[in-house]
């Protein structure tokens, strides 16, 4: 995946889901975020790459089996996911949630590695790398993470990967207070069991 192709959805996804934007810049109508067409949310490339959806609905883009089992109203589930109209743009209130997934559907190799990796590192350095007590999060000193870099680097797109999880405030990894690095490797296992919801084929990827 380029760094290009990874701005272009990466942003999308960021404003939708208000990552960092908490501002009120849309209003609602039923299951839609109504933006003026001049937001900057709905301009430039972020509505082309918005545009990829507006021949789609959800059938498109959940399976069968998926829908079916969610108490979506049938209005929600054939509604187009984009609306472009004139002075105002319509966002299906599920598009946030589907960008995110097409990161994670483009990188899926390189962050299957990269669990790996951290799994195979913890058993290599028992005590220096340690689980929760739940066993969701491995944490680390930052100190030896930065160590391992390296071998992180000869990840596919670990730098893209490590964007996304780190610095867009989507809580796959963190520093915390006692400066060490945590992984939340049990939520990132199950984003990546989520990818079976999606029919991507349906979706032109070309971004």
């Amino acid at each position: 995946m380029t760094s290009q192709e990874y701005n272009k959805i990466s942003k999308v996804y960021q404003c939708l889901t208000q990552r960092f934007d908490q501002s009120r810049n849309y209003q609602y109508d039923r299951f839609y975020k109504v933006y003026n067409s001049q937001c900057y949310i709905v301009e430039g490339e972020n509505l082309e790459a918005l545009k990829h959806f507006e021949n789609l609905t959800l059938r498109h883009v959940y399976t069968g089996e998926y829908l079916e089992s969610q108490h979506f109203g049938e209005d929600y589930k054939n509604s187009s996911l984009l609306v472009v109209e004139d002075g105002k743009v319509l966002v299906h209130a599920e598009l946030g949630f589907i960008f995110l997934y097409i990161l994670i559907f483009k990188m899926q190799e390189g962050i299957r590695k990269f669990l790996d990796l951290i799994n195979e590192l913890k058993d290599r350095h028992t005590g220096l790398i340690r689980s929760s007590d739940d066993g969701r999060i491995l944490k680390m000193k930052v100190y030896l993470y930065d160590e391992f870099i390296p071998q992180f680097e000869a990840i596919p797109d670990f730098n893209l990967i490590f964007h996304l999880f780190a610095l867009t405030n989507s809580n796959f990894m963190e520093r915390n207070w006692d400066n060490e690095v945590e992984v939340y490797v049990d939520k990132i296992r199950k984003t990546l069991e989520t990818l079976k919801i999606f029919n991507f084929d349906n979706i032109n990827m070309h971004f």
